[in-house]
């Protein structure tokens, strides 16, 4: 199985909201393959990752 995980914080203002998010998988670096994937034959899915990232949504 594999183990994901994702949290995030928002910072409200009047008119706008900033969001700051963070998300890790595969934290157990298991090898896998995507049954939908073309090439699942030659090439698993990625290992362990971490991503950011930084959204303004303005309303």
């Amino acid at each position: 199985a594999l183990f994901n995980m994702t949290g995030s914080y928002t910072l409200a203002r009047p008119h706008y909201a900033q969001i700051f998010s963070v998300s890790a998988f595969n934290l157990g670096d298991r090898l896998y393959r995507n049954h939908l994937s073309f090439i699942k034959d030659l090439a698993p899915e990625i290992g362990r990752g971490v991503r950011f990232s930084y959204t303004i949504r303005y309303f």
